[in-house]
């Protein structure tokens, strides 16, 4: 019986004798689906990472154009000569807060 290598196309003889039936034509296709097999992970879990932090990304440039927003305002209020809204303050200072917590979390590189 004849089948095709599981890697490189090459046609396999098969016994019908006892043991596992070949997959592969040479022990360096075997080797090299092994090594496909086991690397296949790395790109996927690369991408989910990458998906990850392009959704994170996308979160903090949001958080940044509403303190940008925010600090305009309160620069506009300044100018005119207005009194600073305690509201706008509080907002800023919570779009701040999780950035402050995430810049502690951060550690140096080896350490």
């Amino acid at each position: 019986m004849e089948v095709e290598c599981e890697h490189c196309g090459r046609t396999v003889e098969v016994d019908q004798g006892v043991g596992r039936p070949r997959k592969y034509c040479r022990r360096s296709c075997r080797q090299r689906a092994y090594e496909r097999r086991r690397h296949q992970g790395d790109v996927a879990w690369g991408d989910a990472r990458l998906v990850a932090m392009a959704r994170e990304l996308a979160d903090l440039e949001d958080r940044l154009d509403r303190v940008r927003d925010l600090v305009d305002q309160l620069r506009f209020d300044v100018d005119d000569g207005r009194p600073v809204d305690e509201g706008v303050l509080g907002e800023l200072a919570a779009q701040l807060a999780p950035t402050r917590q995430d810049r502690l979390s951060v550690r140096a590189p080896g350490g």
